[in-house]
């Protein structure tokens, strides 16, 4: 299964930071997170897989036509 870091989700999905950020902060997508092994205490990975980049291009898709419409 395929991993994706944050710039690269950005990057696939056609995103904006602060366009993920508002996403993520709804709690619509939600990074998995991965503890290193004998990495320093609190050390995380943050990777968003296939689907999940799938979905926040629908989600984008989705609120862009939104928006549009509304103005």
């Amino acid at each position: 299964m395929r991993r994706y870091t944050r710039d690269e989700a950005l990057r696939e999905s056609g995103a904006r930071p602060e366009e993920l950020a508002a996403i993520e902060g709804r709690g619509l997508l939600v990074p998995n997170r991965t503890r290193r092994l004998f990495g320093a205490f609190g050390d995380v990975e943050e990777y968003y897989t296939a689907e999940q980049v799938k979905i926040l291009r629908w989600l984008l898709k989705t609120r862009r036509a939104v928006e549009a419409s509304r103005q």
